[in-house]
């Protein structure tokens, strides 16, 4: 027999803490302790969506921060995947 402990996977919560800055754009929430977390972008949501890896990163626990230094006028879509 073996004991695991499963810790449950949390959705990061963008929406309290974006920000923008000349043509940065930044993201932060909240992130799990040894969870993958990826920063991905679209230029359009029509079908089929291509979604291209902008950064990722394993978390320490604390704040995750990505940011996006290419950020235009442009139309850009965002989403963060937790593994």
């Amino acid at each position: 027999n073996v004991l695991i402990h499963v810790e449950p996977l949390l959705s990061p919560e963008l929406a309290p803490s974006l920000s923008a800055s000349g043509t940065n754009f930044q993201i932060q929430f909240p992130g799990q302790a040894g969870i993958n977390y990826g920063l991905e972008y679209a230029t359009n949501l029509a079908a089929p969506t291509t979604w291209l890896t902008l950064k990722t990163l394993t978390s320490t626990g604390g704040v995750v921060q990505f940011t996006d230094p290419a950020a235009t006028n442009a139309a850009r879509f965002y989403r963060v995947k937790a593994q």
